[in-house]
C-alpha cells in the first residue's frame, strides 16, 4: 500500500506481477492443494526450485485462491489511490488559499492539463499558484489497475508427470499443454477483469502457446512482454498485439555483454534490417509497441552491487525509449551520447548512488 500509494501521488502507474502458473513453489507453502503433484518427479536443482513446479489448472481451488489474491490487491490499489488524491486535492486547497484565487485554478501558464484516459494521462502544466488544481490531482491519481500475469517458463513437464491433470486433459479433449496454458489464461484473465484490471500483461510464452495451439486465448487487448529475443517483437505487433520489449539480447542488466553502447542502440520500434517481410507486414507496429523495460534479475545482485549493474546502462535505454530525435543514432557516431551519460553519472555520484563507469577517468566538477 504504501508503494502504491506513493506512486499514485507522483502519476506514476505500478504494474503488479502476479507470475502463474509456473514459478509457483510460494504458492504451495500456504495452499499446497492447488500445485501440480510433480515433485519428486524429476531432477530439480534446488537453486531453481520455483521454475520447476507449477500451478494446477485443472482444479478449481486453484482459480478460487488467484481470484482472492487479485481481488486484495484491487482493495489495495483502490485504498491508495483514493489515500494519494485526497493527499494532492489537500495540497491544491492549500496553494488555492495561499494564492488568494479561490478555488478555481484552472488557467496555467505551461499549457493544457490535458485529459486523462484508462491507458494515459497527460502531465498537466504549472498552474499559476505553483501547485495543481482539484481537476489536476485527480487526473494525477485516476490510473488503472494494472496487472501482470506472467505465464513464463512453465515446466510442461510437471503438468505432464501429474497423472490426475493428464487424466483431466483426455476427459475433456485438450491435446496440448500449450492449449492447457491457453485454458488457464481465459479464466486467470477473466478473474482480473472481474476485480477492475485494465489490459492483462504476460510473458511471451503465452503467445507463443497460442501459436503452437493455433489459436490465441489471451482477449484482444493483452499486452505481451518479450524477453528472450528482440525478433519476437515484431511477430506479436503483426498479430494485433501490443508489446513492451525487454529483449535479453539488448536490455537484461545482468548479463555483462550488454554494454551501455547496446542497451542504447537497440530501438524496440525500428525494423529489424534483416527481416524479410515486405515494409507495409509491419504497418502501424509502431503503434502497438508500448515501450521497453531493461530488466535487473536477482540471480547475481544484491546491496553490494546492485547500484552498479543498474547505473549508468539502465538510463543509456532511458534515453533511447524518450527521445525520438535519437532514433537511428548510433552510441559510436555522436560523442555527445558518451559525454551525457559520463555527466549523469557524476550526478548520481554526487547524490549517493554508486554508478559504475562507462570508462577509465573522474568527475572533472561537482553536481548537486
Amino acid at each position: 500500500r504504501g508503494v502504491l500509494a506513493y506512486a499514485a501521488a507522483r502519476a506514476v502507474r505500478v504494474v503488479i506481477e502476479i507470475d502463474v502458473p509456473g514459478h509457483a513453489a510460494s504458492w504451495g507453502r500456504g495452499y499446497p492443494g492447488i500445485l501440480a503433484k510433480c515433485a519428486g518427479s524429476a531432477p530439480r536443482d534446488p537453486h531453481d526450485v520455483a521454475k520447476d513446479l507449477a500451478l494446477d489448472p485443472t482444479t478449481e481451488a486453484t482459480y478460487e485462491v488467484l481470484g482472492g489474491v487479485l481481488g486484495d490487491l484491487s482493495e489495495a490499489f483502490s485504498e491508495a489511490s483514493g489515500a494519494a488524491e485526497a493527499s494532492a486535492v489537500g495540497e491544491a486547497d492549500k496553494a488555492s488559499h495561499a494564492d488568494g484565487s479561490g478555488s478555481n485554478l484552472g488557467a496555467s501558464s505551461g499549457g493544457s492539463s490535458g485529459t486523462s484516459s484508462s491507458s494515459s494521462i497527460k502531465s498537466p502544466g504549472p498552474a499559476q499558484s505553483g501547485g495543481p488544481n482539484k481537476k489536476e490531482a485527480h487526473q494525477l491519481t485516476e490510473l488503472p489497475f494494472s496487472l501482470h500475469l506472467g505465464g513464463d517458463e512453465v515446466r510442461y513437464s510437471c503438468w505432464g508427470n501429474d497423472t490426475g491433470i493428464a487424466s483431466w486433459m483426455r476427459a475433456n479433449g485438450v491435446g496440448s499443454h500449450d492449449e492447457l496454458l491457453g485454458l488457464f489464461v481465459a479464466r486467470a484473465q477473466k478473474l482480473a477483469k472481474a476485480v477492475g484490471a485494465g489490459a492483462v500483461t504476460h510473458w511471451e510464452e503465452v503467445f507463443k502457446a497460442g501459436v503452437a495451439a493455433g489459436r490465441q486465448s489471451a482477449a484482444a487487448d493483452t499486452i505481451f512482454q518479450v524477453w528472450t529475443g528482440s525478433e519476437l517483437v515484431g511477430e506479436i505487433t503483426r498479430a494485433g498485439y501490443s508489446v513492451v520489449a525487454s529483449p535479453m539480447d539488448h536490455w537484461f542488466l545482468d548479463l555483462p555483454s550488454n554494454t551501455w553502447e547496446t542497451m542504447y542502440e537497440y530501438d524496440p520500434a525500428a525494423r529489424p534490417p534483416s527481416s524479410s517481410l515486405p515494409e507495409e507486414k509491419d504497418a502501424g507496429a509502431e503503434d502497438l509497441i508500448l515501450g521497453g523495460e531493461v530488466a535487473m534479475w536477482g540471480e547475481v545482485a544484491d546491496a553490494s552491487n546492485l547500484e552498479a549493474l543498474v547505473h549508468p546502462r539502465a538510463d543509456a535505454a532511458a534515453e533511447r525509449l524518450w527521445s525520438r530525435a535519437q532514433r537511428g543514432v548510433q552510441a559510436s557516431a555522436d560523442p555527445e551520447i558518451a559525454r551525457r551519460l559520463e555527466a549523469h553519472r557524476c550526478r548520481l555520484l554526487s547524490r549517493g548512488f554508486a554508478a559504475a563507469p562507462l570508462a577509465p577517468g573522474f568527475c572533472a566538477r561537482a553536481y548537486v
